[in-house]
């Protein structure tokens, strides 16, 4: 299922930052739901974000990335979280929820 329009988030993950963030790695070779056992920090990107990031459509903004030196693009509606990463608003919706 698409994130946003027909783009797909499939990154590989090293072992070592999966079993950090997710807990122990699956053991079946089918793909099973998981949660994350580490909370983050987001913030919502709106139009005055959109602005701070240098938006030229109104729509998206790339942030500057370690991992890429394209960045990164970010969604209006979206996510920026505080480890260089923005959340599309369906990813979101689909995939976070608020901590208690």
């Amino acid at each position: 299922t698409p994130i946003v329009g027909d783009i797909y988030n499939q990154w590989l993950i090293p072992t070592d930052v999966w079993i950090e963030t997710y807990g122990n790695l699956p053991t079946s070779t089918e793909f099973q739901s998981f949660k994350r056992i580490t909370t983050i920090k987001a913030i919502k990107i709106d139009d005055n974000m959109l602005n701070l990031l240098g938006s030229t459509d109104g729509k998206t903004a790339v942030i500057k990335v370690s991992w890429d030196d394209k960045g990164m693009k970010v969604y209006k509606d979206g996510y920026l979280a505080d480890y260089e990463y923005g959340i599309a608003p369906k990813e979101m919706q689909e995939n976070y929820e608020l901590a208690k």
